[in-house]
């Protein structure tokens, strides 16, 4: 085995432990022993996006940071940075303003990479949270170059690299943004658009429970989005009980894991009240089944509000418009490899921009195909069992 490659697979697989889908892309994309990277960098190779990486350096970091690097990393490639911003004439700014929007997203910024706080200080000036990278591109590029050098020189050895996002000779675009697509488990059909408009309406109404429900044979591929996440502790005799352990028949404590997914209900004026009762049936079920941790949301052209699990209640009746759900989950600051569903008939708007989103799956009532050209994730059709 290379030298470095052990480290790097425990790290993959601590991060798969706390952030499932971001660990898949560490999983997909392929590795490189670069002996003239300082650290860790993503470079394209070919048509192809790899992780170059120091093997001598990598062999001596801790695991929690090599961790929390690759995580940051991962984000990079799930916001497609590599691809929007390869051959940038300003490499400098682009890493001070890609790092930002990423950092956004962690609990721990890793050491050498730039914070909004960092920027804000350079600049002296307040900038837009939680926004993408372009909105902090222009504050980057007008800082001064000493300045630049200093922000992104901040990491080991005071050699952290500018992103070597540079086409190859005779790489083709296009299959540089089909193979990013690949990491991410991205899915891009084409569909046509059969939309109803985009107002929202404040209709508030209970529904009667469908005696209807879906089958749900998308399950599997559901379950391959999901990680867990960590909810306090709960009893186990799998574990010695810390305070007296010699007592056998003292239970000790373990983590207790949860599953965290992000579940949108469309109740647009498109879908009937019996559709919609039986997606809301449906979640209740889902729920009781794989013991997931629900955020249950409605929308229709706006976000209506919060339903609580088994909660039969209309809310909303006017157009559909899907950039609300991830206008909402920027705004309440998902981490982006959260699993999202979308419970929807299908119809709304064309275009779409879900970054930094792409662990979605799209659950459609009807036969209908989904109005969106480019949608992150998966589609899948519910059939009903009556």
């Amino acid at each position: 085995m290379v030298e470095g490659e052990h480290q790097l697979q425990a790290a993959v697989i601590d991060l798969l432990k706390k952030d499932h889908s971001a660990g898949v892309v560490l999983v997909n994309i392929k590795r490189i022993s670069d002996p003239l990277q300082s650290t860790l960098n993503l470079i394209w190779q070919s048509n192809d996006l790899v992780l170059a990486y120091n093997p001598a350096w990598v062999k001596e970091e801790p695991l929690r940071e090599l961790t929390n690097l690759l995580h940051h990393l991962a984000l990079h490639v799930l916001w497609y940075h590599p691809y929007r911003y390869r051959d940038a004439f300003d490499p400098a700014a682009v890493a001070i303003a890609t790092d930002v929007a990423v950092n956004q997203y962690l609990e721990e910024s890793p050491a050498g990479t730039v914070t909004l706080v960092d920027l804000e200080r350079a600049t002296k000036q307040r900038l837009p949270r939680l926004a993408d990278s372009a909105a902090y591109l222009p504050a980057a590029r007008a800082l001064a170059p000493a300045t630049k050098r200093q922000l992104v020189g901040r990491g080991v050895g005071g050699e952290r690299p500018t992103p070597a996002w540079v086409t190859p000779a005779g790489a083709n675009p296009l299959l540089m943004k089909a193979s990013l697509k690949r990491l991410t488990k991205g899915r891009a059909p084409h569909f046509d658009q059969r939309g109803r408009g985009t107002v929202p309406q404040g209709q508030d109404q209970g529904l009667t429970e469908s005696s209807g429900s879906y089958q749900t044979d998308w399950a599997r591929a559901l379950r391959r989005l999901m990680g867990t996440a960590i909810d306090g502790q709960r009893a186990s005799f799998a574990r010695f009980n810390r305070r007296q352990p010699y007592r056998m028949d003292l239970p000790g404590r373990v983590s207790r894991l949860v599953t965290p997914v992000e579940i949108f209900v469309d109740q647009s004026g498109s879908m009937g009240d019996a559709t919609v009762a039986r997606l809301l049936k449906m979640v209740v079920a889902l729920v009781h089944q794989q013991g997931w941790q629900v955020h249950l949301t409605a929308f229709d052209a706006a976000i209506q509000g919060r339903l609580a699990v088994g909660q039969l209640r209309r809310l909303g009746g006017g157009g559909t418009r899907f950039a609300a759900i991830f206008e909402d989950l920027r705004v309440r600051r998902v981490i982006p490899t959260t699993p999202i569903l979308i419970l929807t008939d299908g119809a709304g708007e064309e275009e779409l921009d879900a970054r930094p989103y792409q662990n979605v799956l799209w659950l459609l009532t009807t036969g209908a195909k989904l109005s969106v050209q480019d949608p992150p994730g998966s589609c899948f059709h519910l059939r009903k069992d009556d």
